[in-house]
């Protein structure tokens, strides 16, 4: 702070093209706001586990009324059964122990090939990061943290504090990445290279779009490296 070589977003007002003016002036950066814990294996695991979680709700949310609906029909084969009435039971306890379609009907309940190369994607662009993510104007700032440095585990900073947070976090760190392309020029189809390492180079070229397109910084977005993460009292 002393020599002047710290972007102090805590307090400031800025518009984004200042920002992009002004960010390769210093080495590190603070910024105080209110931040999303982006857990890629939380969303993974929920990509895995989509439909499984949603026939459970559905299920969850219909036991009452399939608990009814079974006393009813046990009911009706003890007296003289109505016909009509028992088919519409019937017709209706069937329904609600499908619990597939229950699930679709309610939106809970996806493509398992769609969600299986949803999560194919997300493991392999975002691997098993664990970010913060925060917003200040127009501006976007991600963090990536290690768990293992972590005080607490990543469940109980969601509990105690909310996926999004309702106190401002503090960052302070590293700029790693502000306001540049990564857009990599790749070389036509069937050249010839002199060497292994050529050849390997223009693979890497090739990787680096992909994973653009997957998980590629956007155009407002700042990346750090982040020394400490922390609430202030």
């Amino acid at each position: 702070m002393e020599q002047d070589r710290v972007l102090d977003l805590t307090s400031s007002v800025f518009s984004l093209e200042d920002l992009k003016a002004s960010i390769t002036d210093f080495s590190f950066i603070k910024i105080k706001a209110k931040s999303i814990f982006n857990d890629v294996n939380k969303i993974t695991e929920l990509f895995s586990e989509f439909n499984t979680i949603g026939e459970a709700l559905a299920h969850v949310a219909a036991f009452e009324r399939i608990n009814e609906v079974s006393a009813e029909l046990a009911l009706l084969k003890q007296q003289t059964p109505d016909r009509n009435r028992k088919s519409q039971l019937e017709t209706e306890h069937k329904k609600l122990t499908n619990l597939k379609t229950l699930a679709k009907e309610k939106n809970l309940y996806q493509d398992q090939k769609f969600l299986d190369n949803l999560g194919l994607l997300t493991k392999y662009g975002f691997s098993d990061q664990f970010e913060i993510t925060q917003s200040i104007g127009e501006a976007f700032f991600t963090s990536c943290l290690k768990r293992d440095f972590l005080r607490e585990s990543e469940d109980i900073l969601v509990k105690k504090y909310s996926r999004k947070t309702e106190k401002e976090v503090v960052v302070f760190g590293i700029i790693s990445q502000a306001f540049s392309g990564n857009e990599v020029e790749l070389d036509e189809g069937g050249k010839s290279y002199s060497n292994m390492k050529a050849a390997l180079l223009n693979l890497v070229d090739h990787l680096t779009n992909i994973e653009n397109s997957i998980s590629g910084k956007q155009e407002n977005e700042v990346v750090i490296d982040p020394i400490a993460v922390y609430i202030e009292v």
